[in-house]
């Protein structure tokens, strides 16, 4: 039997355990929820403007730094309670589609997404300090992981607690950096979640199944006003959900895997699409230090953006583009998983993307002459300080240049 015949008759056992009918229904469901949230907050910032209070209208309408047509950037809101309510209906009408124990690792989420709701809201509101800001989101996902660690991984919950906050953190940052066009949020999230759907056939994991479906229907509800020129932005609150939605995937699938698989190749076939936000967060870090910048500071070296405003793009070619180069690498990472072992698709995948960046972006990253050196690593680790003494302290002063040379010369007095 071929390789695509296997896939072929996984894909048909899967389907047939669902009611096709009751989850295309909910699927209709969840789009047009969406779909209504977004019109409303849009009607309600324009010709429904009247009906929100004066004082409250800074609070709702809060326009995208990153667009240049006066997006709002709260689609995120929108995202984030559709996707806890339609979790939770699916649990209460379908509860053959989710077991108890892969609820208890959904339910763990819940505090942590209304924790995303707040510091979201107060960073995409009053751009909130970065060190506050990483306070908030480790907070916010140390709950998260305590509880499901022990979900997961009972026999060494330490051990998971450690690793969860290692990529968890990588990939809720990293999905906040592959926001900065219009459909490219929705084109990534698309590749993702169907990356999700295609790892849970062969173990027929119903439940991460449904729940990509999910963001998938979500996300196109945002799609309808997020296309050129777009009217909604996803914001901090968007793409950290979106990020907490990919570690809950992630999450279920691995513990589908275990069933079968070794703890190590479980680890490996969850975490595959996970690997662009990751590599993303890597590499804009390594390269926000060797320019000599804080690796928290943003910039306009991503891709998405040299790929439109140094090759002429538009921002959908540019997202179609960036999102295909991450689907191909997701499809041959599968094809020698099928194979080979877990981890040889895994280290493809990671090569593969880590490897495009370079091709796209180094030759705009850095000036002329640039060298690496130890005054780069100097000036990243060594913080210089100014201080401020108040005039009143001091009666006179006096300013002495000294060069290189008189430098030299006073050591050699010494």
């Amino acid at each position: 039997m071929s390789f695509f015949n296997i896939i072929e008759s996984l894909v048909l056992d899967v389907f047939l355990d669902l009611n096709l009918k009751k989850l295309l229904i909910y699927i209709v469901c969840v789009f047009l929820t969406s779909f209504f949230g977004y019109t409303l907050i849009l009607f309600l910032n324009g010709p429904g403007h009247k009906y929100v209070p004066i004082k409250m209208r800074r609070f709702l309408f809060i326009s995208a730094d990153k667009s240049t047509t006066g997006a709002l950037q709260v689609g995120g809101i929108v995202f984030s309670i559709v996707s806890m309510i339609a979790i939770s209906l699916l649990y209460e009408w379908y509860p053959y589609l989710i077991s108890n124990h892969q609820y208890k690792i959904i339910a763990c989420a819940y505090q942590s997404w209304v924790g995303i709701l707040i510091y979201g809201y107060l960073d995409d509101c009053f751009e909130i300090r970065a060190s506050i800001k990483l306070l908030l989101q480790l907070a916010v996902i140390v709950i998260f992981c305590l509880r499901v660690s022990n979900v997961i991984f009972s026999e060494n919950s330490a051990l998971a607690f450690l690793v969860m906050m290692f990529f968890s953190v990588a990939i809720v940052n990293g999905s906040n950096l592959l926001d900065g066009l219009d459909t490219l949020t929705y084109k990534f999230s698309l590749v993702i979640y169907g990356a999700f759907i295609a790892l849970s056939i062969p173990i027929n994991n119903v439940t991460t199944i449904c729940l990509a479906l999910t963001g998938i229907a979500n996300m196109t509800g945002f799609l309808v006003y997020n296309r050129a020129p777009s009217k909604i932005h996803m914001g901090e609150i968007g793409v950290s959900s979106l990020g907490l939605s990919y570690i809950i995937l992630a999450s279920i699938l691995f513990d589908g895997y275990r069933v079968n698989h070794t703890t190590f190749e479980s680890f490996c076939f969850s975490s595959l699409p996970c690997v662009l936000p990751f590599i993303e967060l890597g590499v804009s870090f390594v390269r926000r230090i060797l320019n000599g910048k804080s690796p928290f500071r943003g910039d306009k070296l991503h891709n998405h953006h040299i790929l439109v405003e140094k090759h002429g793009f538009t921002p959908t070619g540019a997202s179609t583009i960036l999102a295909s180069l991450y689907l191909s690498g997701l499809v041959l990472a599968f094809i020698l998983n099928y194979y080979s072992d877990s981890y040889w698709g895994l280290l493809f995948l990671g090569f593969y993307t880590f490897g495009y960046y370079i091709l796209l972006g180094k030759k705009h990253w850095f000036g002329e002459g640039f060298s690496l050196s130890l005054a780069l690593l100097e000036k990243f680790l060594i913080k210089k300080e100014v201080r401020v003494i108040p005039s009143n302290t001091i009666n006179d002063f006096k300013i002495i240049i000294n060069s290189k040379r008189d430098e030299n010369k006073d050591l050699e007095n010494q």
